[in-house]
């Protein structure tokens, strides 16, 4: 046998592989067949098409069959006259993964996952006989010695093949699947480069595979500009489809992020000169002047006791932020937007909504209706992945830079990982806005007090140390905010001015230099909120 990635695998296992391997008869009998028989001919048009020669097909053992379970009927298949031959549909294509290769070639004694794709004008489809086991789609084998080439399919992997990279491989359980044992045959390979399809699923896993098989020796690729994949690349540039660029413009994850003063030089002048380095305005002066205003790629973590106005605040944050052109996605997980549209209506006309005339209320929600504002309609708990598709199609589609959620501990579900979600919901947060450069305000309660040297307990100022859940919180929070109003016990200070009364907003964290630790006091309209 020529070297294969089989040289790393034990005999016994080999061995316990060829046992299931497909019979040498069907492997021979589906490749002559794409060949020679007259009702292949659109699996052999469809395949030249996409930039495949007949003898590569042949060399690497593809092959046709007229059944989806891998079967040509006999009558078909005898030799019979043309006016004889009875039409039938255009078939699949098939194609073998080996687990060695003789002379150079495939060995069709060692197929051990066969897999099919139907053949056009037939409905898109794939189908994989039953049976074998689900190993790498390698046309020539491993070579340690030289870069080796992940990508997402075999199809991909033979079009490299055809444009000069012989030393290929891809999965055949798919580009988001990656089983752990094949890790294991590639670990004498020291350059490897996974280039997966040009789209967000293709991209993350491909950088998820490069932290499988370990970023010192792996690199992330990418297809040319117009290439979804590499078959795609081979149809388009044909024998200008240049992947020695591919390979040699690709990244490292760990070396990519690896700059000097002169790499960033402009990009930091631009945006200390051209740019807001102390953020955009929150709408309030003195908070801006303390917090050194609003930054994108930041999480802000908003906390305070029960009924301090926190929510409010929060709510009147949004509206100021939207107010001056910002587009704003509202999150009130524990309201819900209808009870949330009450609050904007009372902010917004500085009037409770009952006192408001007719005219008065269309006009409001007119206006209301006319900011760059939006509401999630969702009461309750949320998945991690749904909140996450969430942001980034409001962050994609709907241009959001601002992000409110109300509030932290409404999102996730009470019980033994519920600290453990809080964390992985935060640490997305903070992904989502580090990576889409928006800003992510997050209501977060603190637990509950078992002991204050307040007159009661729900006059404390909430402190970081305070936030219901790990420490994971303070940690990945680029700015804690702690909303405090002073009362006493039986509410008695509440009389004095029916209109306002004092509400203070304490920095407790902030990561810029620009900003700072501190207070600044509020007079809180009651019934504007």
């Amino acid at each position: 046998a020529t070297k294969t990635s089989l040289d790393q695998v034990e005999q016994r296992s080999l061995e316990a592989a060829l046992r299931s391997a497909r019979p040498r008869s069907e492997v021979e009998r589906w490749t002559f067949d794409l060949v020679s028989h007259p009702d292949a001919s659109l699996a052999r048009d469809y395949l030249r098409g996409r930039g495949f020669p007949l003898e590569v097909c042949e060399r690497y053992r593809l092959g046709w069959c007229a059944n989806a379970d891998g079967s040509t009927p006999r009558s078909a298949r005898r030799r019979v006259s043309p006016v004889e031959t009875e039409p039938s549909g255009p078939g699949w294509i098939v194609i073998p993964s080996f687990l060695r290769s003789v002379d150079g070639r495939p060995d069709p004694a060692s197929a051990a996952v066969v897999k099919l794709r139907s053949v056009p004008p037939s409905d898109r489809a794939f189908r994989r006989l039953v049976g074998g086991e689900s190993v790498l789609f390698a046309p020539n084998g491993v070579d340690a010695t030289s870069t080796l080439l992940v990508v997402g399919g075999e199809l991909d992997a033979l079009s490299c093949v055809v444009a000069g990279w012989t030393n290929v491989v891809s999965s055949t359980v798919g580009e988001p699947n990656w089983k752990p044992e094949t890790t294991a045959l590639l670990d004498s390979c020291e350059d490897i480069v996974v280039v997966y399809d040009n789209d967000e699923a293709g991209r993350k896993g491909a950088a998820r595979l490069v932290e499988t098989l370990g970023s010192h020796r792996c690199r992330l690729g990418v297809w040319p500009v117009g290439a979804k994949d590499a078959n795609e690349a081979l149809q388009k540039f044909g024998s200008g489809f240049d992947l020695a660029a591919v390979v040699d413009s690709s990244k490292s994850l760990g070396t990519e992020s690896i700059v000097k003063v002169s790499d960033i030089r402009d990009e930091y002048l631009a945006e200390l000169r051209g740019g807001k380095p102390r953020g955009v305005s929150s709408g309030w002066s003195d908070l801006d002047a303390l917090v050194g205003g609003i930054r994108f790629g930041e999480v802000t973590l908003v906390t305070g006791d029960t009924a301090s106005g926190k929510s409010t605040f929060c709510s009147n944050f949004a509206l100021n932020m939207a107010r001056a052109g910002h587009r704003v996605l509202f999150c009130p997980f524990e309201l819900g937007p209808k009870r949330q549209l009450a609050k904007f209506v009372r902010q917004f006309s500085k009037t409770a909504p009952d006192l408001l005339s007719d005219s008065e209320l269309d006009s409001t929600l007119d206006s209301l209706d006319g900011l760059p504002l939006f509401l999630l309609r969702r009461y309750g708990a949320i998945k991690l992945e749904a909140m996450r598709n969430t942001l980034l199609h409001c962050v994609r589609r709907l241009g959001v830079r601002f992000v409110v959620l109300d509030h932290l501990h409404f999102m996730v579900s009470e019980g033994p990982e519920e600290r453990t979600d809080l964390d992985a919901m935060m640490k997305m947060f903070a992904e989502v806005a580090v990576d889409l450069r928006v800003h992510i305000v997050v209501v977060a309660h603190p637990r509950q007090a078992h002991s204050s040297n307040e007159t009661h307990k729900d006059n404390r100022i909430i402190q970081a140390s305070d936030l219901k859940g790990s420490a994971g919180l303070k940690q990945l929070s680029d700015n804690i905010w702690s909303v405090w109003r002073p009362r006493k016990a039986d509410r008695s200070d509440s009389k004095r001015d029916a209109n306002s009364s004092v509400a203070v907003v304490y920095v407790l964290k902030n990561r810029d230099d620009f900003g700072s630790e501190g207070s600044v006091a509020f007079r809180f309209g009651l019934q504007s909120a």
